[in-house]
């Protein structure tokens, strides 16, 4: 235990997602004897498609996920995990002759589903450098071009956005988020809570101030949920042109 006048040392602090929805209710002005079960099946339906919300938003950066492709000379096509939101980042990697360690990985480029049609030969096998990714419910990932050659000489890695997990309420269940996300998770569930059931006469002030605030938490969260590095801006000539001297 800390002593009286300094800091607790600790950094363990966390909320069950029981924990975030009575906090939710709270900021709705309803409270813990009013809460019904209709509440919380209602305020886990809700935080799942808060969370899924999140996911089209954008990069997460706890989401990210590292996996490979295991290539098979000539084949195009590849089922990617069913998780999987959207690709971040893929390169082609050339692996030594014994098989241990990377020689070299070449950045692959994304393409839209009217490019990869538009390409004449979509089975011409050479250095994948492209690829299509075909956000189905079982994502699809069509590469250009097929590699000539497969593994264990030649794979793909890539990085994935990965689908946020199932919330429940029971159990002592945390959500899949990071410490940092805690309070725009609960910003943005009182919201959804008090549009459902605060109220109508006291909702007409608080609903707008509750989603005010969820806003206000969501910007606080994103500006910190960033990686640090330098923006470099630079035109790619070499696959459309040739530059005249």
């Amino acid at each position: 235990m800390a002593a009286p006048g300094s800091s607790s040392g600790t950094q363990t602090f966390f909320l069950a997602n029981s924990e975030i929805v009575f906090e939710a209710f709270d900021r709705a002005h309803i409270r813990v004897p009013e809460i019904t079960r209709h509440h919380l099946l209602s305020a886990r339906r809700s935080m799942n498609l808060e969370l899924q919300k999140w996911s089209n938003r954008g990069i997460m950066l706890w989401e990210e996920t590292a996996a490979q492709l295991i290539l098979f000379a000539g084949q195009a096509t590849y089922t990617l995990p069913s998780n999987l939101v959207t690709i971040t980042e893929m390169y082609f990697t050339t692996i030594n002759g014994n098989g241990v360690g990377y020689n070299s990985d070449r950045i692959m480029v994304p393409i839209t589903r009217q490019q990869y049609m538009m390409i004449p030969n979509k089975l011409q096998p050479g250095q994948p450098t492209q690829y299509w990714l075909q956000r189905l419910e079982q994502p699809v990932v069509n590469i250009w071009q097929p590699s000539f050659q497969g593994a264990p000489n030649y794979v793909i890695n890539y990085n994935y956005l990965r689908q946020i997990s199932d919330v429940g309420i029971g159990s002592g269940e945390t959500p899949d988020i990071v410490y940092r996300a805690l309070d725009a998770l609960c910003a943005a569930m009182a919201f959804r809570m008090a549009a459902k059931f605060t109220p109508a006469q006291e909702a007409v002030a608080l609903v707008p101030f509750l989603k005010a605030e969820a806003m206000e938490a969501w910007d606080a969260f994103v500006t910190n949920d960033q990686e640090e590095g330098p923006i470099m801006i630079q035109p790619n000539f070499g696959g459309y042109a040739r530059m005249r001297r």
